[in-house]
């Protein structure tokens, strides 16, 4: 399973052939125990008599159009059958499977009245046992309603019998912000136990199943009519013609050798797979606020312990921030949105509990913003400060991609400035080296903690401070930001002139061993300018 792609649309994500569905914003458990709430996938529908039909299977991934294909081709040659399932691009809050049979050989009705196969195929719906992280209202037997047909194409294939759950998340993250717990309903159409083709049948037939999900049941029925009314055919082009769209505006062409060609390939499924978790640019209805890009995806994240948990750290401004900004700002600027919308009360609450003034986000955050990180490990809630600081330098990014004054005044202040102020008052002037420390840290380095001017952090730090002066200028802001570019400038930066490079924090002494070298970040993805013979050492140092 660990081996099956993940499918996504930004407001629901799922590996393949697993038993589980995940919606954008909905968690269970409190505080550190916070993670994405299982939703039983009945999406997982398997053809189960592949083995008695005696044939080929063949799988494939088809990141162009976000479409798992099972191919079967029995030994007897009569016919081919495809299952296709994806998280629909436009309809965004349905997961659709597709079975399409055709006959082979056999154009005409006469072909059919000489042929004498049956096709019979079996179909299973694996939905998993039932979810620990969501109280449904209607329990064992679910609750089923006829569609009003009406509505609807006619269309023989399609099974119309409605089932639905809905419910409620069993915890709340925070009772302080996160008064109720979230809600959820799921519907899906009914599947049979088996489905045929007879004797006198037409040469292809398809069938649709599917799956839809959203915190409003009102949403999730108005998306399931519509899908069931749309032709097979059509809902797959609406879906594939979403992606074409995508590809059309953005793409990485590379050409060369074998080697480029492996590595194109590589390229294309990884943007794949960060673009299948944000949220679609044009949907059926209005969408969800987008809740947060964690660094495996929507589609994973439902444990305790696994997978992040679905959480938002450091990942999302450092590492995948940037080029999905050169994909599409409009993206960018729903993961600072994220940001924003947990940074008061939460952020701001963070900063005053620990002493200090502006906005502190924490290590991990999930729905409501507040310290969501694992109770084993406490010392990394508390030292990995440099957080706030990769926020910082997503919003300077944006800015200087986009040069949209009229988002910096509207959003990008309402961050960058209080970022400032925290750094602000948490950089400590050291009276017999005339420079401002940090102290008490823990870089992206995390063999090493509590640890003094980490050069990673004491780096992101001083851009904050610029950059904050910078906003708060712009903005006309009656902060105090006076004294924010004097700290910046006289920031400590370990410094050793006789080896003519920076130690990764205060004290650290050459071959000591540590996770990763925070000082070779610095030269990217924070930009900091550095002479080339440190830059030298540093490379050589670290490598």
């Amino acid at each position: 399973m660990n081996f099956m792609p993940v499918l996504g649309n930004g407001h629901l994500g799922f590996q393949v052939m697993g038993d589980s569905v995940y919606l954008n914003g909905l968690y269970n458990g409190i505080k550190g125990l916070s993670h994405r709430a299982r939703i039983p996938s009945y999406a997982n529908i398997q053809v189960t008599n592949y083995v008695e039909l005696n044939g080929t299977v063949k799988y494939s991934m088809d990141t162009k159009s976000g479409i798992f294909k099972t191919s079967f081709f029995p030994k007897s040659a009569a016919y081919k059958l495809d299952h296709l399932i994806y998280a629909h691009r436009f309809y965004n809050r349905a997961i659709v499977n597709q079975l399409f049979i055709s006959r082979l050989n056999c154009t005409t009705d006469e072909d059919i009245s000489t042929n004498l196969d049956k096709i019979i195929i079996k179909i299973g719906q694996y939905p998993g046992n039932a979810t620990d992280d969501i109280e449904f209202t209607i329990k064992g037997s679910e609750e089923e309603q006829p569609c009003e047909t009406d509505k609807l194409i006619k269309n023989t294939t399609k099974e119309l019998t409605i089932k639905r759950i809905c419910g409620n998340t069993k915890t709340v993250e925070d009772p302080i912000y996160q008064e109720d717990p979230s809600n959820c309903c799921v519907l899906w159409n009914h599947v049979p136990e088996e489905i045929t083709l007879g004797l006198t049948e037409k040469t292809s037939m398809s069938f649709t199943f599917v799956m839809t999900v959203d915190e409003h049941f009102s949403v999730a029925e108005q998306e399931m009519m519509d899908v069931l009314a749309q032709t097979d055919l059509d809902l797959l082009d609406t879906h594939i013609k979403e992606w074409k769209h995508f590809w059309d505006d953005f793409d990485i062409e590379l050409e060369g050798s074998n080697d480029s060609m492996r590595l194109s390939r590589t390229i294309h499924a990884s943007v794949f797979y960060m673009v299948s978790s944000l949220p679609s640019f044009n949907t059926n209805q209005q969408r969800q606020t987008f809740q947060g890009l964690s660094p495996t995806g929507l589609g994973k994240g439902g444990s305790n312990l696994n997978d992040y948990q679905g959480h938002v750290f450091w990942d999302a401004e450092i590492w995948m921030h940037l080029p999905i900004l050169l994909i599409s700002p409009f993206w960018s600027a729903e993961m600072i949105h994220y940001r924003a919308l947990k940074a008061f009360p939460a952020a701001s609450d963070y900063a005053k509990e620990t002493g200090y003034s502006g906005i502190r986000f924490p290590w991990e955050s999930a729905f409501t913003g507040r310290e969501v990180t694992q109770p084993c490990c406490p010392l990394v809630a508390a030292n990995q400060q440099h957080v706030t600081a990769d926020i910082s330098h997503a919003l300077r990014l944006h800015l200087g991609a986009t040069r949209d004054i009229h988002w910096l005044k509207r959003e990008g202040c309402k961050l960058a400035i209080p970022i400032a102020q925290f750094w602000a008052s948490r950089a400590k002037f050291n009276s017999t080296t005339n420079k401002y420390d940090i102290r008490n840290v823990m870089g992206p380095d995390e063999d090493h903690e509590n640890v003094d001017n980490n050069f990673y952090t004491n780096i992101a730090a001083k851009q904050s401070l610029q950059f904050g002066d910078f906003t708060a200028c712009v903005c006309s802001d009656d902060s105090d930001h006076g004294n924010w570019t004097y700290i910046a400038d006289n920031i400590a930066l370990p410094y050793d002139n006789i080896l003519n490079y920076h130690p990764q924090f205060e004290g650290y002494q050459p071959g000591t061993q540590i996770k990763q070298a925070d000082v070779i970040l610095v030269g990217y993805p924070l930009q900091y300018t550095m002479s080339k013979s440190v830059k030298y050492v540093l490379m050589h140092t670290f490598k």
